[in-house]
């Protein structure tokens, strides 16, 4: 903050389109400019006085009618990028490979990478948040609000440990979700809705619309002294989580169950013992 003003300037491409958004790697390594249909991908590179950057290193073209809604940017030239009506996509830069991933209901808000990268968190607008893990290029969690009165997610960020997702939404609220297991550890409303959030070392910083700075302290619940919560009484909604693992266990049960079934139907003289597997869900 102490050296000169410097400006670094990146040229728009030649049909002047506008910017929708921009997203910086964990290692401020590379930048992803993201346009309508077009996304730019540039290196960073140290320099003195002021950072340079080079490129663009990759140029790539998304299919119309359909335009970008967000990007998240990964060291290795990989992006996550979602469009306006809910597709998500991960896209491999140096083989110009697109991997869809499964769309969401409505127009994705915001979409974030981990410090280390191996997890990705979207959100869109109907207040649905996935967690993806970007090696299996699958949901792991999946939370969704069942009250109508939710307006949907304005941002998140991963915290600096990658333990836990802040969660920004548009009824002025911050939630905190467990990476680990996906459990949704608190919700606290703080009257304003916030247009991003900054992970700290302890917690995280999320300015407001109304021109203030939250700054917070996050313990897990675990750990708290006191357990007292003033909202106890005060039920807005709920949050219901999904697991894909226990999905696919309850289904795997399910398909033994019927099988079970068809052969217990095909001979008689065998007995049809129920299955002795108890899953709690």
């Amino acid at each position: 903050l102490n050296s000169r003003q410097d400006v670094i300037c990146i040229p728009p491409p030649e049909a002047r389109k506008a910017i929708h958004c921009m997203s910086l790697s964990k290692w401020e390594d590379r930048l992803a400019v993201a346009y309508d249909n077009m996304v730019l991908v540039l290196d960073i590179a140290p320099g003195d006085p002021c950072p340079v950057i080079n490129g663009p290193r990759y140029t790539f073209y998304t299919q119309l009618p359909e335009t970008i809604s967000s990007v998240a940017i990964l060291t290795d030239y990989r992006m996550v990028y979602s469009m306006t009506n809910g597709d998500l996509f991960l896209y491999e830069c140096a083989n110009s490979k697109a991997f869809p991933l499964e769309a969401h209901r409505s127009r994705v808000a915001c979409v974030e990478v981990s410090h280390k990268e191996q997890l990705v968190v979207s959100g869109s607008e109907d207040a649905l948040l996935r967690l993806w893990d970007l090696q299996a290029r699958k949901w792991k969690f999946e939370m969704s609000y069942t009250s109508s009165y939710c307006r949907g997610v304005q941002c998140a960020c991963f915290s600096k440990d990658d333990k836990y997702v802040y969660v920004g939404l548009k009824d002025r609220s911050i939630l905190v979700w467990s990476v680990l297991d996906g459990t949704l550890l608190t919700v606290q409303f703080v009257h304003a809705v916030v247009n991003r959030i900054i992970p700290t070392t302890s917690g995280f910083i999320a300015p407001t619309r109304h021109g203030y700075l939250i700054r917070e302290r996050f313990q897990c619940l675990s750990a708290r002294t006191s357990q007292q919560d003033p909202l106890r009484n005060f039920k807005k909604a709920v949050w219901m989580v999904k697991s894909r693992q226990r999905e696919e266990l309850v289904a795997a049960v399910g398909a033994h169950r019927d099988l079970e079934s068809e052969s217990a139907q095909g001979n008689e003289t065998k007995s049809n013992k129920c299955s002795q597997v108890c899953l709690i869900v």
